[in-house]
């Protein structure tokens, strides 16, 4: 990877450079974003050097007293080998393209080196964002003394109107990391607004009945679909922030009469601080809401069919920094389509902890797990094992009485509901992609109806006993030697001619193995067939539709 030649339009900020920004600074911003991050030099430089200064207590420079007061930092980047950089260095990115970035946080300060080909558009969009901040931009020059386009006029017109300031640097990449000798515009915004100016913006004296009006069920939109998440999510950041601003514009009549957690410590004169108050109230209710919305995704059908529990779970580790990420349909797409790529490798761990499972791990009794084991002759010095074609699966469920016939019922924990649920998601993919009747929902309706035997899911016949134990037995030959080829490769119990190599170009050595595992018949047919088993089924894409 080459972050130069394959990104012609990255110049990364020297520190001397970022130095002059943060000088430009005239407040003591808290949240600053950085929307054209590139692998992350301003946020860098700000974080070390709150870092070393808390840390010694040393001189500060004067040009970087407001880099103190900086507590969080957002950033943007398109590039996606940049990104990586970014994730790996804990950055907090928000989204993947300022340009169509949402923009729902307020920040304080935006400090921005954006490509120098768009450079105008990207600092009216920061301009557009902003409600109560400061911004410093760098520019090529020629953004500002040759506004040929359309959309740099505007931008002149715009900063003219905003009273900006504008200092020409000469030379300043010319000693950089990635050089060039174009003269740079460093560009200072302040913008100000206390929060009373929309607050009572179009405010009569003269009180008005409020009208609730009809509620139109079409304009309800339903759960399913990434475009419905996104727009239930828009709705109700909308709702949420419309809701808040009318509280604080009423707060001082109301809140003697209405006890509202918002309302805590809300009561101020000052409108600075009541700016400030609302400004938080607002990014944590953002913050809140879309957490919970990017937890939402992981109910997509497509998703849920193919995030094992193990992933599911570190998935809602990482949700702190994953919850950061704009909730678009960009967005959420990527995230798909990263779990789409990553599936097969998904489906592999869990079929090697799905086989430890049934055959040794400490999660299943340890007097089942030898009968759900076949032994196959030595390779090397292990004792080597496969999945036989009935097992006994331990399982745990909450009974009761039923009153009425003295019968009992029961249903499955939602622990092992998961576990089943898992199992399928493996079985799916190795007898390529047949719609499941779900081994949980099965066994669930078994029990509450009392039929224990009998019973039949996609890939497996179901008996359960009332001790705790229900025993499958595997329907498909093909999909059970799939199983065991792609948990004893992964823990490299088969020769290395395995999958790539026809039996009869095998050693001899290979080929007793192989017979022993599963026969120069089956061999013979898998190698044909092609050492791959991919899960067709539904496109990712269609979720959207």
């Amino acid at each position: 990877m080459n972050i130069f030649t394959d990104n012609a339009g990255f110049y990364p900020t020297k520190p001397e450079t970022i130095k002059k920004m943060l000088g430009k600074l005239k407040r003591r911003p808290k949240f600053m974003l950085e929307p054209s991050a590139g692998k992350g030099d301003i946020p860098k430089f700000i974080e070390q050097y709150n870092e070393q200064w808390h840390y010694s207590r040393g001189d500060m420079d004067s040009r970087l007293s407001s880099a103190l007061s900086i507590k969080k930092i957002h950033v943007i980047e398109k590039d996606p080998n940049l990104q990586r950089i970014l994730l790996a260095d804990k950055m907090i990115l928000v989204d993947t393209d300022f340009l169509t970035f949402a923009g729902d946080n307020k920040y304080d300060a935006i400090l921005m080196n954006p490509p120098f080909a768009d450079g105008d558009k990207h600092l009216l969009k920061a301009i557009d964002i902003i409600y109560n901040g400061e911004i410093v931009c760098l520019l090529n020059a020629e953004t500002i003394r040759n506004p040929y386009s359309t959309s740099r006029q505007y931008l002149v017109e715009k900063l003219e109107s905003l009273g900006a300031e504008i200092e020409y640097l000469e030379g300043e990449f010319s000693d950089a990391e990635r050089k060039t000798d174009i003269d740079i515009a460093l560009i200072y915004i302040n913008i100000e607004n206390d929060i009373k100016s929309i607050l009572f913006d179009g405010s009569e004296d003269k009180a008005s009945v409020y009208e609730t009006g009809h509620i139109n069920e079409n304009e309800l939109v339903e759960h399913g679909t990434v475009s419905d998440l996104v727009a239930r999510f828009r709705l109700t950041i909308e709702s949420g922030v419309k809701t808040i601003m009318e509280f604080y514009k009423n707060h001082t009549v109301l809140k003697d009469y209405l006890s509202l957690s918002i309302a805590n410590g809300a009561t101020t004169s000052k409108p600075e601080k009541l700016t400030e108050r609302v400004t938080s109230e607002v990014n944590e209710f953002i913050d809140s809401v879309r957490k919970d919305f990017w937890m939402s995704t992981l109910n997509l059908k497509e998703v849920q069919e193919r995030m094992t529990e193990k992933k599911r779970n570190e998935f809602t580790s990482e949700l702190e920094q994953r919850a950061q990420m704009d909730f678009t349909e960009r967005n959420i797409m990527t995230f798909i389509m990263n779990l789409m790529n990553s599936y097969k490798d998904i489906v592999s761990e869990a079929a090697v902890q799905l086989f430890d499972d049934i055959t040794k791990s400490y999660a299943w009794d340890a007097n089942i797990h030898e009968k759900n084991r076949l032994y196959w002759d030595k390779w090397k010095t292990n004792d080597v094992f496969k999945v036989g074609p009935k097992v006994i699966i331990p399982f745990h469920s909450s009974a009761f009485v039923d009153s009425y016939s003295n019968g009992w019922r029961s249903w499955l924990d939602h622990s092992i509901v998961r576990k089943f649920d898992d199992i399928d998601k493996v079985m799916d993919y190795f007898s390529a992609g047949t719609k499941t009747t779900k081994l949980s929902d099965v066994i669930s309706d078994g029990l509450r109806s009392n039929f224990t035997s009998g019973l039949e899911s996609t890939h497996f016949t179901v008996k359960i006993h009332k001790k705790g134990t229900v025993h499958l037995q595997f329907k498909s030959n093909e999909t059970l030697a799939s199983f065991n080829r792609s948990a004893s490769m992964s823990k490299n119990w088969l020769p290395p001619s395995y999958g790539k190599t026809s039996f009869d170009e095998m050693s001899q050595d290979d080929k007793d193995i192989v017979k022993a595992f599963e026969g120069e018949k089956s061999y013979s047919k898998f190698f044909k067939g092609g050492s791959q088993i991919m899960a067709r089924g539904k496109s990712f894409l269609q979720i959207a539709e």
